[in-house]
């Protein structure tokens, strides 16, 4: 099983709880009675003990070595030995006193169990997939709050609440939190729900995404996906946009860096609100997506996709309502100051405007809207009053 050193065993042995002194360094030997793989202690009760007390064994993740347990090379460290310890094991415990009742192990033999040592199976405690587990890829972490966000398979953005003590599994090794990057696969097995998120009871790493033979990443390393909905708002200032994704809060799009579908820079006076787009890249928040790639026209819209409303607001004359027709030209500008459309679903629009209303070309230039020709491809942005009428408020051809 291994032998102490002649330092180590010089030092002096605690018959019982009440003998640890903190700060002393000193050898307990007992018998296991618990374990918490959470906060990697052990909980012992000293073999020459009458009460009985408990000692709680602190070990670390990382130095604390294992002797006797027959895996490998029959000494192992930080918390891989600590999942060879099992309930009922007899040990001698080294280390340095925290105070009455409790110590920091250096070192810790195994001295007999009541099962063989070889082939010992880790006290891992299985991931349980069921209604209380999630699975998701992170998309942000905040290491000091041991805080995280995944992106479930079904698209949704959840919070996880962890602490300093939640463990996380990967290749049946411990660690923390911090470790977890962004881009890694990870189930969760929730402990309690609230309104802002989920609290864990552990978590499993599924793929990791420092792990060259897991996951789809890009050279670089970073894990991509992929975002579609209608653009609401276009700020040229930070070179982004907000787009409606049909659930949660509107997200912000990043692209200062992005290309369009044909390799060349994409250009925000391409984009009008109500476009519909398709944009690939990685998530560096919540609500804020850094864009590789935008697609306009993208997908599951079609080129002529059904008017849809975009918010409702107020005004003097009362309700109002903003929506985005898509369709040709049903005939050229009246004189009565009405241009009509007809959507993809054959539907007539009488649009209110003034003949030198200033229409936008696909290539970027501009027209007035008496230039317009029956069978021409717009997309119109338009305030529908309460009594039905539409007033224009942008016309784009496409």
């Amino acid at each position: 099983f291994g032998s102490l050193s002649l330092f180590a065993q010089s030092r002096p042995t605690w018959e019982t709880a009440a003998d640890i002194r903190v700060g002393a360094r000193g050898s307990m030997i007992g018998t296991v009675t618990s374990l918490s793989p959470s906060s990697l202690t052990v909980t012992i009760v000293g073999e020459s003990d009458s009460s009985n007390a408990s000692v709680d064994v602190r070990t670390d993740s990382v130095s604390t070595r294992y002797s006797g347990f027959g895996s490998g090379t029959n000494v192992s460290s930080g918390s891989a030995g600590f999942r060879l310890i099992q309930s009922g094991d007899r040990l001698r415990v080294t280390g340095v006193g925290r105070g009455s009742r409790s110590l920091s192990a250096d070192d810790i033999l195994l001295l007999g169990r009541s099962v063989p040592s070889p082939n010992v199976v880790p006290n891992v405690i299985p991931p349980v997939t069921d209604r209380n587990t999630v699975e998701g890829v992170v998309r942000q972490i905040t290491s000091a709050s041991n805080r995280f966000v995944i992106e479930t398979d079904a698209r949704q953005m959840l919070t996880v609440y962890g602490s300093a003590s939640t463990p996380v599994y990967y290749q049946n090794d411990v660690y923390r939190i911090s470790n977890i990057e962004v881009g890694d696969r990870v189930r969760v097995q929730i402990d309690s729900s609230t309104s802002d998120g989920v609290r864990p009871r552990l978590i499993d790493v599924v793929r990791s995404v420092s792990d060259p033979n897991g996951g789809t990443s890009s050279p670089g390393g970073r894990t991509l996906t992929s975002v579609t909905g209608k653009v609401t708002l276009i700020d040229t200032r930070s070179q982004s946009f907000r787009i409606n994704v049909g659930r949660g809060p509107e997200l912000q799009i990043d692209a200062r860096n992005a290309s369009d579908d044909r390799g060349r820079l994409f250009r925000l006076t391409d984009l009008q609100v109500g476009d519909p787009v398709d944009a690939s890249g990685q998530y560096v928040s919540t609500d804020v997506f850094r864009a590789d790639t935008i697609r306009l026209n993208a997908g599951n819209y079609s080129d002529n996709p059904p008017p849809y409303d975009n918010g409702t607001g107020n005004s003097s004359g009362g309700v109002y309502q903003t929506i985005v027709i898509t369709g040709t030209v049903d005939g050229p500008l009246q004189g009565n100051d009405v241009l009509r459309v007809r959507d993809n679903q054959k539907r007539i629009y009488e649009l209110m405007l003034v003949d030198d209303f200033i229409v936008r070309l696909k290539l970027g230039s501009y027209i007035t809207a008496d230039q317009l020709k029956s069978g021409d491809r717009v997309t119109v942005q338009a305030f529908r009053t309460p009594d039905d009428r539409y007033v224009a408020q942008t016309i784009r051809t496409r």
